[in-house]
């Protein structure tokens, strides 16, 4: 009995400090997500600022996409993405003026 105990605790403890390696990552790839973290910062400071230029100038010129409405599967381009991001950026401001309404109607009931 004490054999068994004794060839467990050692199976464990030998399985326990056996290290695996993964795959290695190359200085390429290094590279490529560094290259797309510098992108993804690009678009969000462009978003945040409101900065529509500095939005689009990491969005490639041959983009096709669908907005999320049903549209009849049609791929849409350049143009139509850069004006979506304004009409997404306007249904933010409004919603923003619409809750500041009604935020001030609530304080006038307070105050009266």
């Amino acid at each position: 009995m004490k054999n068994l105990l004794f060839i467990i605790g050692l199976f464990l403890v030998v399985s326990c400090t056996t290290t695996v390696q993964g795959p290695s990552v190359t200085e390429e790839q290094k590279a490529k997500f560094e290259q797309q973290i510098d992108a993804f910062k690009t678009f969000t400071t462009g978003f945040y600022n409101e900065d529509i230029d500095q939005l689009m100038s990491v969005v490639a010129d041959s983009v096709q996409w669908s907005p999320p409405q049903y549209n009849g599967g049609v791929l849409l381009g350049y143009d139509d993405f850069k004006a979506s991001w304004l009409c997404i950026r306007a249904q933010i401001l409004m919603k923003f003026f619409q809750d500041c309404r009604s935020a001030k109607k609530r304080i006038v009931i307070l105050i009266f």
